[in-house]
């Protein structure tokens, strides 16, 4: 008896080429998922440093989303265009998009109703997609972004004086 196949989740994100903080998001997301069971599969317009260390860890990263060819069981956006995109692609596929920053553009919200889910990861951000883009507040959670201690060492003691 073979293993059932795991969930897959497609992320759709802006980039994976600078330490900024989408970047690493999803970065650690695509790493959690992968070592709770899941399949995730990153789709990005900008590929770099981060997505060869996906790949290194056997997720699969792209930057043409018609070269996905199996549907995922969800997906979960950070940008515009990235999140229509890929919502184009998978036109029956449920949605998440997660609302990064309450300036740029590119986190704007898409107006769709397939995006069942509309996470803020700060309370400004939540704000912005309540009150700038007519989200009903029911669908919007907080999730605040989280610090993979790992990758976090604790700093030494100040001296005295600091």
């Amino acid at each position: 008896m073979s293993a059932p196949e795991p969930r897959r989740v497609l992320i759709a994100t802006l980039s994976l080429a600078a330490p900024n903080g989408t970047d690493i998001y999803t970065r650690d997301l695509a790493l959690a998922l992968l070592g709770r069971g899941w399949l995730p599969i990153v789709y990005t317009t900008q590929r770099g440093r981060f997505a060869e260390e996906l790949r290194d860890a056997t997720i699969p990263v792209v930057d043409d989303v018609a070269r996905i060819g199996a549907a995922p069981d969800v997906i979960h956006g950070h940008h515009y265009i990235e999140t229509l995109a890929a919502m184009s692609r998978f036109p029956s596929v449920p949605s998440v998009f997660v609302c990064h920053d309450a300036v740029t553009w590119h986190s704007v919200p898409p107006p769709l109703p397939r995006i069942r889910v509309h996470v803020a990861v700060v309370r400004n951000t939540r704000h912005r997609v309540a009150f700038e883009h007519a989200v009903p507040a029911e669908s919007i959670r907080v999730l605040t972004t989280a610090v993979s201690l790992p990758r976090s060492p604790r700093r030494p003691p100040l001296p005295i004086p600091p």
